[in-house]
């Protein structure tokens, strides 16, 4: 087996960010991580060692990860560093590394051990080609948090150009082989401690100089070796690096014997998949539920080290399926804090039990000012409920119980007659609604799935039950479809103008809301429900959340629309080895890295989990040979063999249990595999819309635009002729007076819009003359065509006249949807004008299919992850170029969508420029949404 895809080498990836590799190149078992900076690095780097449940307060009492002590500390005093390559070995979970200062050369390896969870060691191979130099190794007590997004320096105490300082130093010493430090929180009872033991050639000198503990050694010419070894809150006592190596080796092979993915034929899913599993294990402790995993993991300050709901469905799965004890700890950390999810629901009101968006230590909502829509995020409460049954679904252990009938008796109590009212659903923008369809849907199947549970009155069941059959799940005018919300068909088209202010102004999401009950209850749902809102709802959802893409690769597995999987899932693998979405390094994307698991082994291992039976049922995508995998059921080992045109599964335990295969309750005796031929297929997707530009390819008012901005610019005595106007096309109104004006001062504000205004009436007046004669030839024939085949249309245009002009020439009776300088608020080449015609046909952009006749077009075809197509000599970039509309074909559009894909993303795009966006605000502008 090719064994590359168990590397992450720093020469693969594409980010030369420091901090994305610091955060890529971590190393962690569990109870705690360390960044990935290199080890003489200090202030000048993102470092961090982070324990899991270490946290403290920070300025306005906002609750905050306090990193340990760094165990990292080495260094060479011999002029600068060169660094050469660092390479993570997932496998062996070690990260080793070269560098050169001088005349030495070091090697470093380093490991958090998976067999003794305080245990982490380094190892150093120096080779001194001329001396004397002097070694160091240390452990270093003055620590900084990152500002991340939520600090500015200055703007709260302990804040600087350095980080946060929210520890101090307890205590600090170098002895004989020993180094220690002690830190203490400024503001609460948090303390951590390191101890090392430290081994080298020959005797060293031991001192504390600045916030370090220090060894160090004085090195002729030759080679020598250097070891340290640490334990948090312990010490070490007489293990030796090799010792807790091997200890760790086998820890982790045992892990990896059930947690491995297998893929053939695609080594960039392989490694994806093994990046997932590992940066998720590394994060998840085993402490009784004192703590669990934060939506970066532990691998960086964004958030602050909060528990969201990513945990619950997004990353307790994996664990579930493949350690369940990890799993059970979080279990063990919602169960923990049970009394203080009944203060917070009694405080408001409520029955039962509420737990905060956000979860630190103590259960509470932290800081308590926190409202609004956060208040409004409810769903947490599903979530929570979801991941008990789930865990329990496969292992049969009751841990949880207690939460969910507390959860069930908070939904119970939030029902007003048959309405759910002031939520916010998954989608996390449109807040304060009525029946949030995902929200009520769990609701109803929450009650459903405790009719036996222990704890639960008659009473209750009965109320339940009722409760069940009349909660209004919203749907639409007919019928036929769940919406997302109520009054959701009375929001505007998808329209950029609006949500440029406001996020939740028209009917997009942000990430998935609806859809998650298809990942959530995948088997309450048959193939053709889940298509039908896939269709509805998949072309509306921006995917500016790292969560959201794995959710759209595993239904469009599930569905088998292989085009639309393939895409997702390739955004997903990139989240942080690629650094796709550009906050990587503020580290890893948590809930991102379980949902490339679930897309793999839920969408195309086709693995589906319920209350009464688990269901097998693959799809290999395009490409892949074979895909292998483990999950534990009722502790029995099962593996999942999947080939071309069949699959096994096989028991690798001692007891039987029973899965479902093509329909079929089956049993699985142990060591005896059953294979089944697959039954789901992947098919190739064909062209579904055809998006134009309106001026130069359906219809020519170029020579109305050239004439009104000629009278203009002769009344300004600006010189202006035919050429000038050509560079104008696909350009706005305003960007077109800036260009004609070109090194010139621009007038005033007020003289500038009335001068737009003045050229647009001109124009209009030209508009309003216009006929059906209008139309350029070839142009009505060819949307017939495209209606006639099934494909949908739509006009992608900057101009505010665009709709006018359809009116005039009769065209908009062939087109399905328009999106035009009404509704966007960027022009081209910016993508947002064919991204907000797709949304507005309901399809996915790379299902389009562009047709532009300028550059800047052609451009905006591209960005948006279309197929381009130009029409005339005036558009260079097009993947195919004809010379007029008519030459343009239902079949010429088919082969140009078959045979060129665009490799740019509009969702990477929009969401960049989030966190462009993002980086420019203050954290206390969050605190705004007001107190519940």
């Amino acid at each position: 087996m090719n064994t590359s895809p168990w590397l992450i080498r720093e020469s693969d990836i594409p980010s030369g960010n420091p901090d994305v590799l610091s955060t890529l190149f971590c190393v962690g078992n569990g109870r705690m991580t360390t960044r990935g900076t290199f080890p003489e690095q200090r202030f000048e780097a993102y470092r961090g060692t982070y324990v899991s449940g270490l946290y403290t307060k920070s300025g306005y009492g906002l609750i905050y990860f306090m990193v340990a002590p760094d165990w990292l500390y080495a260094k060479v005093k011999s002029g600068p560093v060169t660094h050469g390559e660092r390479l993570l070995d997932m496998r062996d979970g070690v990260l080793r590394q070269t560098s050169t200062a001088d005349s030495v050369n070091i090697t470093e390896e380093r490991f958090a051990s998976f067999a003794n969870a305080a245990i982490m060691a380094q190892r150093f191979t120096v080779e001194v080609l001329a001396g004397p130099v002097e070694f160091e190794l240390g452990l270093d007590g003055d620590v900084r948090n990152h500002r991340a997004k939520y600090y500015k320096p200055g703007q709260f105490p302990n804040s600087d150009e350095m980080g946060l300082k929210l520890s101090v130093i307890d205590s600090l010493s170098a002895e004989s082989g020993k180094l220690h430090v002690a830190i203490r929180s400024r503001s609460t009872e948090a303390r951590a401690a390191i101890t090392a033991h430290v081994t080298g050639p020959h005797p060293a000198v031991y001192s504390c100089d600045g916030g370090r503990a220090l060894a160090t050694w004085k090195l002729e010419p030759g080679r020598y070796v250097f070891e340290k070894v640490c334990a948090l809150n312990g010490d070490p006592g007489g293990l030796t690096y090799d010792e807790a190596f091997r200890e760790h080796g086998s820890a982790i092979h045992a892990f990896w014997a059930v947690a491995d993915v297998e893929i053939e034929g695609d080594d960039t899913a392989q490694k994806a998949i093994r990046f997932a599993v590992w940066s998720t294990r590394i994060a998840a402790a085993d402490d009784q539920g004192a703590s669990s995993i934060g939506a970066k993991n532990l691998t960086g300050d964004w958030y602050r080290g909060a528990v969201f709901w990513d945990m619950e469905m997004y990353q307790l799965p994996m664990l579930a399926a493949i350690a369940p004890k990890l799993a059970r700890n979080h279990i063990l950390y919602r169960a923990n804090r049970l009394q203080a999810a009944k203060t917070l629901a009694g405080q408001d009101g409520y029955e039962g039990a509420r737990y905060p968006w956000q979860s630190y230590q103590t259960g509470l909502e932290e800081p308590p000012m926190i409202g609004g829509f956060l208040y409004l995020q409810q769903h947490v409460n599903l979530a929570v409920a979801w991941g008990i049954l789930h865990y329990r679904y496969l292992t049969g252990d009751p841990t949880g119980s207690e939460v969910l009938v507390e959860l069930a008796r908070f939904w119970a109590s939030r029902v007003r007659d048959g309405h759910i009212q002031g939520v916010c659903g998954p989608d996390e923008i449109h807040a304060n609604v009525t029946d949030n369809a995902y929200t009520n849907r769990m609701a109803v199947w929450l009650w459903q799935q405790l009719a036996e549970e222990p704890g639960v009155t008659a009473a209750e069941r009965k109320r339940w039950q009722e409760l069940a059959s009349t909660l209004v799940v919203p749907r639409n005018r007919d019928g036929t479809l769940m919406i997302p919300y109520a009054g959701w068909e009375a929001m505007p088209e998808p329209n950029d103008f609006l949500t440029a202010s406001n996020p939740a102004a028209d009917k997009r999401c942000k990430q998935a809301d609806l859809l998650m009950l298809f990942q959530a209850l995948p088997l309450e749902f048959d193939d053709a429900t889940v298509a039908a809102h896939w269709n509805a709802y998949a072309p509306l959802c921006d995917q500016t959340s790292s969560l959201s893409l794995s959710t759209h690769a595993l239904i469009a597995a599930r569905l088998g629309l292989g085009r639309d999987a393939q895409r997702f899932m390739n955004i997903s693998n990139g989240i942080d080895l690629g650094d796709v979405m550009g906050n990587t390094c503020d580290g890893i994307h948590g809930a991102g890295q379980g949902g490339i698991w679930l897309a793999v082994i839920h969408g195309c291992g086709g693995l589906r989990v319920g209350h009464d039976r688990v269901v097998i049922a693959p799809a290999l995508p395009p490409g892949w040979l074979s895909l292998q995998y483990r999950f534990l059921y009722r502790g029995q080992p099962v593996r999942v063999q999947i080939g071309r045109n069949e699959f096994a599964v096989e028991n690798e335990g001692t007891q039987t249990v029973t899965v479902e295969l093509a329909g079929k309750a089956t049993p699985l005796a142990p060591l005896s595999p059953v294979r089944t031929g697959l039954s789901s297929r992947w098919r190739e997707q064909e062209l579904q819309g055809v998006i134009f530009d309106l001026d130069g390819v359906l219809v020519s008012t170029d020579r109305f635009h050239y004439l009104a901005w000629k009278e203009l610019a002769d009344e300004l005595g600006i010189p202006f002729d035919e050429e000038r106007n050509h560079a104008l096309r696909g350009v706005s109104r305003e960007e077109s007076l800036r260009r004609i004006y070109g090194d010139r001062p621009l007038p005033s504000p007020d003289v500038f819009t009335e001068l737009c205004n003045r050229k647009n009436a001109r124009y209009k007046e030209s508009v309003a003359r216009m006929t059906e004669r209008d139309v350029l030839p070839g142009a009505v024939e060819l949307l017939a065509a495209l209606r006639k085949a099934g494909l949908r249309t739509a006009i992608a245009s900057a101009s505010k006249n665009c709709g006018a002009v359809l009116e005039r020439t009769g065209l908009i009776r062939l087109v399905d949807a328009v999106s035009d300088g009404a509704n966007i608020s960027e022009n081209k080449p910016n993508p947002q004008a064919f991204y907000v015609a797709a949304q507005r046909l309901r399809l996915l952009p790379w299902n389009c299919v562009g047709v532009e006749d300028a550059e800047a077009g052609i451009e905006s075809i591209h960005r948006a992850g279309m197929a381009a197509l130009g029409v005339g000599s005036t558009a260079p970039g097009a993947d195919i170029t004809v010379s007029s509309t008519r030459d343009v074909t239902v079949d010429l559009l088919r082969t140009l969508f078959r045979e060129h894909r665009s490799p740019l993303d509009p969702y990477l795009e929009r969401h960049l420029a989030k966190v462009a966006a993002e980086r420019g605000a203050v954290y206390n502008q969050s605190l705004t949404h007001g107190k519940k």
